[in-house]
């Protein structure tokens, strides 16, 4: 999805490019270890559900996300496209040779981002969270 915010300027989620994909989306449904059953689980909840002890639901919603980025990466390695449904529900794609690594994707020129409303996030935004970071 990296090379989407490369190549087009924003941001895609995971969510987007399964349903993109056809492929089964995120875990939103995670049972508590009293019984309750959180139905919108993302991954903003994780870091406290997980400070509670609530090591089981977290784990499997983490689980889901694994799963589920090596099924799309499946995708897009034999489609050789990463799709997905855009806010407005357009299907949009980009075409996918091979897998870069984010050095690579520093390379790719700038993209045109004129159009957008507010301003995009910077390369350098998306990977702020990465230790030592790579640019």
């Amino acid at each position: 999805m990296m090379l989407v915010t490369f190549q087009k300027g924003y941001y895609l989620k995971l969510d987007k490019a399964l349903q993109g994909a056809r492929l089964q989306g995120k875990l939103k449904k995670v049972t508590l270890s009293d019984g309750s059953i959180i139905t919108n689980m993302d991954g903003a909840l994780a870091p406290t559900l997980w400070s509670q002890g609530e090591y089981d639901a977290v784990l499997a919603y983490l689980k889901q996300d694994v799963v589920m980025t090596l099924k799309l990466a499946e995708f897009v390695q034999r489609t050789k496209t990463i799709q997905w449904i855009s806010n407005n529900g357009t299907r949009q794609s980009v075409y996918v040779n091979r897998f870069f690594t984010v050095k690579e994707c520093y390379q790719f020129p700038e993209p045109d981002t004129s159009w957008m409303a507010t301003p995009p996030p910077s390369r350098d935004d998306f990977i702020r969270w990465m230790p030592g970071g790579v640019a």
